[in-house]
């Protein structure tokens, strides 16, 4: 969740500037995102990703 955090400052800025590296910051958020999940699922904890995950799975059940 900090990574997220740490990243909300550049991506309001960017979008307030309409800047053309918004794309790549982006990119490179859902890297490390992805990146620290798999190390989260060699640790047997869950993500955040995973919690929403089972989240929609429940509501599309219903």
């Amino acid at each position: 969740m900090y990574m997220i955090h740490d990243y909300f400052r550049v991506l309001y800025r960017q979008i307030q500037e309409q800047s053309k590296q918004l794309i790549t910051s982006f990119l490179r958020l859902f890297h490390l995102l992805d990146k620290n999940g798999r190390k989260s699922h060699r640790y047997r904890k869950k993500t955040v990703f995973d919690i929403l995950g089972t989240a929609y799975e429940q509501y599309i059940e219903k």
